[in-house]
């Protein structure tokens, strides 16, 4: 697929974003089909960009009858596949929910011509994530606008693993002749690139506020006014709290593992920093954290042995490589190694039991301890799945353990976790 080859866009969703997304579109002068399964989604999504693109015109700064050419081009349905048949390029739009989209997919892909280009425009779940449910991936990315469509210039075209250099390169084109700035993000990457910075710039401001450094005002205006953001950090945070609006990763469902929904579990609002500070809320600090976590899968099995009370550890200790864990209690010590160690550990100590095999997943992140709730919603993630777990602590890392037999499930939800954040 070339940029000349797209002449019919297809927007699947018609919420704030995909309603804006295709009238940006429709000023590009490409035809849209909207689609939503809501008739009175679509009219209201309609009617609520047409408004700003006139405040547009009233202000001189769009043509008029431009304006209407563009409005004139966004066509809307509620029938799937009669918005997607004729479509050169389906960009999906439609709410955080991972399970909605990947039941999403399937539908596109089956009334989708076989040549159009499929994107998606999350910000937080990368293609990758439904590349087995399309039947020609080197067609799939994402390419993610940014809130509000029609007023930032900023869009990411996402490369995953799968997509092929023509929808790359056909993508990047497409969305400068749209009227927005594209950069390429060459390999999937939690945040995508702006996001991420922000995480991790917004992070680094909880702190400084969380330790006594500064308040939220303090630390605002020193963004603004040194940095020169139209906004400063914890501004950002109180103005994309508001409906439609996103400033990181979705809070994700204890219930069904989805985003969208806030946990129970978070902790309450008016946690403060122990110096009396107004501190940044708990959950939003953990959503934070989890934007910053790394994910490691040991690709070796690991084993858990127990040892009888009493048994010197010092043989133990000084096997090579060491042991992941070793921990002492009054019937006994246990010992976490890699399952080929095994036989090395029984050669310098009596083994009682041993179970496995399990796989190990190091979650790399700067924990802060006084955020409280990260290994519970680590936990919840894999208990919605009904995925056993054993979990270990270090002072700089902790580490999930779950049955081999599991380990591709269980990193799906990790992966589904820290993407798409948590609290």
């Amino acid at each position: 697929m070339t940029i000349d080859e797209i002449r019919t866009v297809c927007v699947v969703g018609a919420g704030t974003m995909g309603s804006q997304i295709a009238h940006q579109i429709a000023l590009g002068g490409y035809p849209v089909q909207l689609y939503s399964r809501s008739a009175e989604r679509i009219q209201s999504a309609v009617n609520g960009t047409a408004a700003l693109l006139q405040k547009r015109v009233e202000r001189g700064k769009l043509d008029a009858d431009d304006c209407q050419r563009a409005l004139d081009r966004v066509t809307a349905s509620t029938d799937l596949a009669e918005a997607v048949a004729g479509a050169d390029l389906v960009i999906e739009t439609i709410a955080e929910d991972r399970d909605a989209k990947r039941a999403l997919y399937p539908q596109i892909d089956a009334v989708a011509p076989h040549r159009a280009i499929l994107a998606s425009n999350s910000s937080t779940m990368p293609s990758s994530f439904f590349a087995d449910l399309v039947s020609s991936p080197e067609r799939l990315l994402n390419i993610h606008f940014f809130n509000p469509a029609l007023v930032m210039q900023l869009v990411e075209v996402v490369r995953g693993p799968h997509t092929g250099d023509d929808a790359v390169d056909t993508s990047m084109e497409f969305v400068r002749r749209i009227g927005k700035a594209p950069v390429l993000v060459r390999k999937e990457t939690y945040g995508f690139i702006a996001n991420r910075i922000l995480f991790i710039a917004m992070q680094e401001a909880f702190k400084l506020v969380e330790a006594g450094y500064c308040t939220m005002e303090d630390c605002d205006l020193a963004v603004r006014n040194g940095l020169n953001w139209p906004m400063g950090p914890f501004e950002l945070g109180r103005d994309t709290s508001r409906p439609g609006r996103s400033a990181g990763p979705p809070r994700r469902s204890s219930a069904t593992g989805s985003p969208g929904a806030s946990s129970d579990a978070r902790p309450a609002r008016g946690s403060t920093s122990p110096s009396g500070s107004p501190a940044m809320p708990m959950f939003e600090a953990l959503q934070q954290l989890f934007a910053a976590t790394r994910v490691r899968r040991e690709p070796i099995p690991f084993v858990i042995c127990r040892l009888q009370p009493g048994t010197p550890l010092e043989p133990v200790v000084r096997l090579q490589p060491p042991p992941l864990c070793v921990t002492v209690e009054p019937d006994g010590a246990t010992v976490f190694l890699p399952e080929p160690e095994l036989p090395s550990l029984e050669s310098v100590v009596p083994v009682a039991e041993h179970h496995g095999p399990w796989t190990v997943f190091g979650l790399y992140a700067p924990f802060d301890f006084g955020v409280t709730g990260y290994l519970a919603q680590v936990c919840d993630a894999l208990a919605d799945r009904d995925i056993p777990v054993l979990s270990l602590a270090t002072y700089r890392r902790d580490y999930i353990l779950v049955p081999g037999a599991r380990s591709d499930e269980a990193e799906e939800a990790l992966a589904a976790l820290v993407l798409t954040g948590a609290g």
